[in-house]
């Protein structure tokens, strides 16, 4: 992994990527209060990468899943899927992949949000900008 390979200790490395880029380089930042769900759809279409700001202010989310100590506090019983024969509740997922030095680790990806994972998706709402948003319909 990365430590192992001595990048981690490569500051000046590390200090580029905080570094100001090019203003050929730099991202458009726009904030979600002044644009409308039209507003979002351009955005999506357009070809120029986007930051948005201001999505998540009233999200529970932003609070219970702050810290992996927070997230397995408020969901650490639900389980997830990490392979066919493999299933770890969140907690345990979490101490796994503190405690994993593998280079190619288990990580979690959830499709389908049922059962004690629907839980989730309460602290979490597409932000209005984005209202419209195609992956609702997906079963």
């Amino acid at each position: 992994n990365a430590r192992d390979r001595g990048f981690a200790d490569q500051t000046s490395w590390l200090e580029s990527f905080r570094e100001e880029p090019p203003p050929e380089r730099r991202v458009r930042v726009v904030n979600a209060a002044t644009l409308s769900t039209d507003d979002g759809a351009v955005l999506l279409h357009s070809q120029e990468p986007v930051i948005v700001e201001g999505c998540m202010g009233a999200w529970p989310a932003t609070e219970t899943w702050a810290s992996a100590d927070a997230l397995v506090a408020a969901h650490g019983d639900v389980s997830f899927d990490l392979a066919p024969d493999v299933s770890l509740t969140l907690a345990e997922y979490v101490a796994y992949s503190a405690a994993s030095a593998a280079d190619f680790p288990y990580y979690l990806f959830e499709r389908r949000f049922k059962g004690d994972r629907a839980s989730l998706l309460t602290e979490y709402e597409p932000p209005a900008l984005f209202a419209d948003d195609l992956l609702s319909l997906i079963p």
